[in-house]
């Protein structure tokens, strides 16, 4: 077994208990002090596949971080790391890549999808009555999730709603994700898009009733 202990490691009593702390020296802005893990080959120049570090954000009082979680593709020590995950010290968490969860997931103040104009190209207006053709194609379903043929996938024990995602593919692609394991999921919330365009539809056809309307009683006053 090889165990690599890096610079500005030391060990303390907290309260009668002993502790290893990394990072005990004051550091410049944006310095790193990791714990690596992974076998890395008897290299001195090679790094660890996976690490925890902390990143200092503040050079005021030394005191301010973030706590990173980072892996490597190869232990070659030239290769950049790549942050995963990342615990600011105002209470903030960056995750980088996919997230999949197991079970419920609640929010007290929601989620928001990056929709800045300054993000997008090619923007262009989905047509009323294309989206609501597609709508009415649509099936809502009622259905369980099948918990003896996936355990570990956490399904809640109840009734749900919502669309088959193989249906939804053919009508609404841009809908229907794959999972790392080549299940379909679809993106619900997107749904409104189409659901908003097509109500369009429909004040356009009130508009040209209501234009028909006023164009007949003219003739009607003319005649």
């Amino acid at each position: 077994m090889r165990f690599c202990v890096g610079v500005s490691l030391g060990v303390l009593l907290l309260h009668g208990v002993a502790c290893v702390q990394i990072g005990v020296k004051a550091s410049a802005m944006g310095s790193q002090h990791d714990i690596g893990f992974g076998y890395v080959g008897g290299a001195l120049q090679q790094k660890a596949p996976a690490f925890v570090s902390f990143e200092q954000t503040d050079t005021s009082a030394q005191t301010k971080g973030g706590l990173v979680f980072g892996v490597r593709t190869t232990t070659n020590g030239n290769d950049v790391a790549t942050e995963r995950l990342i615990l600011t010290s105002d209470a903030q968490i960056k995750i980088a890549g996919n997230v999949s969860i197991t079970g419920l997931m609640f929010s007290s103040g929601g989620f928001h999808s990056s929709s800045d104009e300054r993000l997008k190209v090619k923007s262009t207006a989905i047509q009323p009555q294309l989206a609501l053709k597609k709508l009415t194609r649509m099936i809502p379903i009622s259905f369980e999730f099948d918990h003896e043929s996936f355990p570990e996938a956490g399904f809640p024990p109840r009734e749900h709603i919502g669309f088959s995602a193989h249906d939804l593919e053919l009508i609404i692609p841009q809908l229907v994700k794959f999972d790392d394991a080549g299940f379909r999921a679809v993106q619900y919330e997107r749904i409104a898009v189409f659901a908003v365009a097509a109500i369009n539809a429909f004040g356009g056809h009130a508009r040209m009733a209501a234009s028909t309307n006023r164009n007949s009683r003219k003739c009607q006053l003319t005649i």
